[in-house]
């Protein structure tokens, strides 16, 4: 199981960052939220999604992530322009903040995508089987983690995505 902290400061592509990370408490949502700005990058990270080539890091891209004590965290990714690429949802074990004080997510491996246009696909369900081939994962975790991505898979509503991803932009900048 991989432990991953919101600052993401392991991140070697990432020359020049800032970040800000605070707790939010509102109806909308509880938990922490980080925003990771790149300002200088060794150059774009670029995935093939649906057959379409999307820049998901890049010089001036913002990346919000929002752990809520649930067994998930979601990362808004936005473009330089403040536009939303991706509603990318990792399956978690567990979210915390440990005694140094920096939020993270226990991962599961398997991940849930959201384009802006609707579309959604089910990530890395190789790594979860392989993961609990290894013994690295119980036959419990491995069962949550597909009861979790299902679950989010059939409640994605992609206008409330989209509105929490606005409202989150109001918190992080001007």
């Amino acid at each position: 199981m991989k432990r991953k902290y919101l600052d993401m400061r392991g991140w070697r592509r990432v020359e020049k960052r800032r970040e800000k990370i605070m707790r939010m408490e509102n109806a909308a949502f509880c938990g922490y939220a980080a925003a990771i700005w790149r300002d200088k990058v060794k150059g774009p990270f670029v995935k093939s999604i649906f057959g379409h080539q999307l820049a998901l890091a890049d010089a001036g891209y913002l990346w919000v992530q929002l752990p809520d004590g649930k067994n998930w965290a979601l990362t808004v990714m936005y473009n330089e322009r403040r536009e939303v690429i991706q509603f990318y949802f990792d399956i978690t074990r567990q979210n915390t903040v440990p005694g140094d004080g920096r939020p993270c997510f226990d991962d599961l491996y398997l991940d849930v995508v959201f384009l802006p246009d609707g579309s959604s696909l089910l990530l890395d369900e190789d790594e979860l089987d392989g993961a609990l081939q290894q013994g690295e994962i119980s036959k419990e975790q491995a069962a949550m983690a597909r009861q979790q991505a299902q679950v989010i898979l059939q409640k994605g509503e992609m206008r409330e995505l989209m509105e929490l991803s606005r409202r989150l932009l109001e918190h992080f900048e001007p």
